[in-house]
This record gives C-alpha cells, structure tokens and sequence, in this order.
C-alpha cells in the first residue's frame, strides 16, 4: 500500500513534518549512520510534527512502520 508519505522539509533545522494520505498506525524510528536507533515515536494520524534539534547536525534514516508496512527515508539536519 502507498500512503504517500512526504517528509519536509528535508534538510532540516530541527523541525519536520510527516504526512501521509492515510492515518499512520504505528512508529517512526530514526537512526543514525551506523544504524544505532535514536529515536522511537508513536505514530496514530495523517501529519505529525517533530523536533530533532537537539541532535547533531548530519544525515539520518527515518524508519516508518504503519500497519505492517515500512517506509524508509533519509533525513538531512542542518
């Protein structure tokens, strides 16, 4: 199934949003390069938004599991 998921905006300063055309019932998971997870959110709407300044600046990937699906993408913070 695609939900046509968007992250923006990407690179990022700190805050993105994710948004999709259905409901995403699930988690997102972030990862840093060497797959090590940072970050584990709960997913349960169509757009959320979220703050990862607090990290350092670099690439990230972006894990999205919804109703038994995965969704990968990489993330840039500025």
């Amino acid at each position: 199934k695609d939900n046509n998921i968007t992250i923006y905006p990407n690179p990022t300063s700190g805050l993105f949003t994710i948004s999709s055309t259905k409901v995403l019932n699930g988690k997102l998971e972030l990862y840093d390069l060497l797959g090590k997870r940072i970050i584990d959110y709960p997913l349960s709407t169509r757009e959320s938004s979220y703050d990862i300044s607090f990290l350092a600046s670099g690439n990230y990937f972006i894990k999205i599991i919804s109703d038994g699906h995965s969704y990968f993408s990489k993330l840039t913070l500025d």
